[in-house]
């Protein structure tokens, strides 16, 4: 397996700040087509008015424009918002963009099964906007996305993009990518 890790901020912004892999989002509340029950999810949007798609690269926007869009007096309803990136965009010819996000591993101290993750990627990481969390930012090649999906545990993760991209809010709060928390 091969993955190439992130170290830095300006690292991670280096591989993604040019590229249109960015959007604003806002929770809003949506009702399930399975359920029919009310739920708040993470919506993006490419403009104050028209959402982005995750299967549709054409409605990625820049970071400064996915900024401009979540400082919208009133976009943000709530407080709940801001900007995020999609993941699986190409890097190259055999690398993609892939983030894990670790909910519930801050609980406050780090638990064992994240360290765990993190201490196999050593990448860039950031605490999420809940405090609870940690998302993890690397590039891996395209042909070790199963090896990946194995060393996390889940036979789904955040680090594909078969038909489409997924969305990973960015955070404020950076860690390190040597394994340990700041």
């Amino acid at each position: 397996m091969s993955t190439q890790s992130i170290y830095s901020l300006s690292d991670f912004l280096s591989q993604v700040l040019t590229q249109k892999c960015w959007t604003a989002w806002r929770a809003e509340e949506r009702r399930s087509k399975t359920t029919d029950e009310i739920k708040i999810t993470k919506v993006p949007y490419r403009t104050v008015a028209s959402e982005s798609r995750s299967n549709d690269p054409a409605t990625w926007i820049s970071i400064e424009d996915a900024e401009a869009v979540a400082a919208t007096e009133g976009f943000i309803n709530g407080g709940i918002g801001g900007v995020g990136l999609w993941l699986g965009i190409d890097y190259g010819t055999e690398y993609r963009v892939g983030g894990i996000d670790l909910d519930t591993c801050l609980s406050p101290y780090l638990t064992t099964w994240a360290r765990e993750i993190i201490d196999r990627f050593k990448t860039y990481g950031e605490i999420s906007p809940s405090r609870t969390g940690i998302k993890l930012y690397f590039l891996y090649r395209v042909a070790d996305l199963d090896a990946i999906r194995l060393i996390t545990g889940t036979d789904w993760s955040k680090i594909s993009r078969s038909e489409r991209a997924l969305l990973m809010r960015r955070a404020s709060n950076f860690i390190s990518g040597t394994g340990t928390l700041q």
